[in-house]
């Protein structure tokens, strides 16, 4: 019997295990790619600097757009650019789809919020309508982005770096005992790795990719 062989039993007896426990997916994350015939679903990039980076960078900055604390009732209002900004990840998998992708996401940002209130930053045009959002945490030493998402019509740089520069401004009142900050990007998304890039982010090899076993289609 190949090895191709046994992992795909293996492959089939997790799935078997998922469905009798009434789950439909089971998401795996390694960080290495699997090489037995499953393609990822997609893959993510760490960035990581220093706050002296960051700083460097935005030294002397001014922001130009209307910057505010980010609310869980402005969450709401974030579906469209949620919606934006995923449509071509994990919703790529067709039996998923991208309704419930978005549902997952803005379940998962309620979260964040609620764990880290003060973090949580959002910019507005004049008449008061959302236009992008800034969600992060802060575990002990590290400040972590966990999510940038800016209207498509606005996109150009200066609308994540106004939350940005308003995010490490809070986070120095929470702490200043941090000095490492990080983000992960999805490994396709080449702008944003630039961007970050442009920071004084820098990848640390630790990719991880995402695979999708559906318990009662992989059979």
């Amino acid at each position: 019997m190949s090895q191709y062989d046994m992992m795909q039993i293996s492959l089939d007896d997790i799935c078997d295990a998922g469905k009798s426990l009434g789950f439909d997916l089971i998401v795996v994350n390694s960080n290495l790619p699997l090489l037995f015939g499953l393609n990822p679903i997609s893959s993510l990039t760490t960035l990581r600097g220093t706050k002296k980076n960051i700083w460097d960078k935005l030294n002397g900055y001014k922001p130009r757009f209307n910057v505010k604390l980010l609310t869980l009732n402005d969450l709401i209002d974030s579906e469209s650019i949620v919606k934006q900004c995923i449509e071509n990840r994990f919703s790529r998998d067709s039996y998923l789809g991208i309704d419930k992708c978005v549902a997952h996401k803005m379940e998962l940002m309620r979260l964040v919020l609620e764990q880290n209130p003060s973090l949580g930053i959002k910019i507005t045009n004049d008449s008061g309508k959302l236009l992008g959002l800034h969600l992060a945490r802060l575990n002990d030493s590290i400040y972590d982005y966990y999510e940038i998402m800016v209207d498509k019509d606005i996109r150009g740089g200066f609308a994540a770096l106004d939350m940005i520069f308003e995010g490490m401004n809070r986070v120095q009142n929470e702490s200043t005992l941090f000095e490492t900050v990080q983000t992960r990007i999805y490994s396709d998304n080449v702008s944003s790795l630039r961007f970050f890039q442009g920071l004084g982010l820098e990848s640390n090899k630790s990719d991880q990719y995402f695979y999708h076993l559906w318990c009662s289609k992989l059979n």
